[in-house]
């Protein structure tokens, strides 16, 4: 590919973006996100949407890993059970009768979304069989164990689907072969509720004395986190331990210790044998190091934060975003939008000394007049604008040279330069006097 226009590489960076209003009079007004594949086809996924009879929004990202099918499977369940979940906690779970024409939740549909028609009666079945466990047990007062419920009981549909299976299909098996981290943000009024499962974040931006500062929920699960792995070598005898974690990796091969799928860290010595007549290799169950699993968990980390009046914006991204740019970098750039937004004084008022964002629409038109008399480098969006930033480089404007060289780099080439980055930016409404 030869060399690209400023307008080309707009073009190019703004494919994927998507932005909406959600909700001018709820906590949450709405998000901007995009993404940017390396890996052909993309093995993140993104959604979000508003949990029915609540004024719940949930969004949440996901990376996948060797494929995008785990990652397809979650993206495409996960919002109905953390849906199912949280509403059994708070006493509004449809009842039987109700199930069959009331819908858990009002998704946005990406433009690039799809949904896999194949296994859709699968998929609503489990759903449908999760929801009759939950209307039999007494709901969970505490919405992050509500939350860490769905997470798990996904994660073992997953695993339950394939046992049952007559014949198991290439297809079906690599979504529980393959593997996804995750971070999802459940915010209702002012409580933000984070799940997190591997490398993904979740960045509260908060600005304190004309400074913004990044907020990140929760940790990064791999081995560079002591707490980490010392929590897994506690769950396993002591002769196991010196195996388990090597070369920075679970059994030298997986980088996150927290997954979905990866069922080849998951279950016992006799499936995982089943599973090797297909093909798969499995090096650590061949050498009988693999005594004890489960080894990996779905168990998400679950942090709870109270959303103050100087939070602005969460970021939800996949870990393709920080190999390149900080935490603290990313809330800056997504802060200075909203700084030059608020400049502009016609699209916002102060409210007791707070800023409104009045709809995510008007900051898009706002921002694009402002992007034409800049050369197209100015973003409207701030996924898009977060992407630029990432791969042109940190500097007070990204270097053209380096966003060409990005975005030019052949097919073979690009996952050894970069990974998939997934971004969802959520904009907050004013702060909430509710307690």
């Amino acid at each position: 590919m030869g060399r690209l226009t400023l307008q080309q590489i707009g073009r190019v960076l703004r494919t994927y973006q998507a932005q909406a209003s959600l909700d001018k009079h709820g906590r949450v007004n709405g998000f901007h996100s995009n993404h940017l594949e390396a890996n052909i086809p993309i093995e993140d996924r993104k959604f979000i949407g508003k949990i029915a009879n609540t004024s719940m929004v949930c969004a949440g990202v996901l990376d996948g890993h060797g494929g995008h099918r785990c990652a397809q499977a979650i993206n495409e369940r996960l919002l109905g059970y953390i849906a199912a979940s949280v509403l059994h906690s708070c006493n509004k779970l449809p009842s039987p009768h109700e199930r069959g024409h009331l819908r858990l939740v009002e998704r946005f549909r990406f433009p690039d979304e799809y949904f896999t028609v194949k296994y859709e009666a699968l998929y609503r079945r489990s759903l449908s069989n999760y929801m009759q466990d939950l209307s039999r047990s007494s709901p969970l007062q505490d919405t992050g164990a509500a939350l860490c419920n769905a997470f798990v009981r996904l994660d073992e549909d997953l695993s339950r689907e394939v046992g049952t299976s007559d014949k198991w299909d290439g297809r079906f098996v690599q979504r529980v072969v393959s593997g996804a981290c995750a971070s999802v943000a459940l915010i209702e009024d002012d409580q933000l509720i984070a799940a997190n499962l591997g490398d993904c974040r979740v960045i509260v931006g908060r600005k304190v004395d004309s400074k913004w500062q990044a907020c990140q929920l929760g940790a990064i699960h791999d081995a560079g986190n002591l707490e980490e792995v010392l929590r897994i070598l506690k769950e396993h005898p002591a002769s196991e331990r010196r195996n388990i974690i090597q070369n920075q990796r679970l059994f030298g091969a997986l980088t996150p210790l927290r997954a979905f799928g990866d069922v080849m860290f998951k279950w016992d010595t006799e499936d995982l044998r089943a599973l090797q007549s297909l093909g798969i290799h499995m090096s650590h169950v061949a050498s009988n190091v693999y005594n004890t699993p489960p080894y990996l968990t779905a168990h998400p980390e679950i942090t709870y934060h109270t959303l103050l009046p100087n939070d602005h914006f969460a970021i939800l991204s996949t870990d393709g975003l920080f190999d390149f740019i900080s935490p603290d970098l990313a809330v800056s750039l997504v802060g200075s939008s909203l700084d030059a937004f608020w400049e502009t004084g016609d699209t916002f008022h102060k409210k007791g000394g707070i800023r409104k964002l009045n709809t995510i629409g008007s900051m898009v038109d706002k921002l694009d007049s402002l992007a034409q008399k800049k050369e197209y480098m100015v973003d409207s969006n701030s996924a898009t604008k977060l992407i630029r930033y990432a791969l042109g480089g940190s500097g007070k404007s990204p270097d053209t040279e380096n966003l060409n060289a990005m975005l030019t780099l052949p097919n073979d080439m690009i996952r050894f330069n970069r990974d998939d980055i997934s971004i969802i930016v959520i904009y907050f409404n004013e702060f909430s006097t509710k307690r």
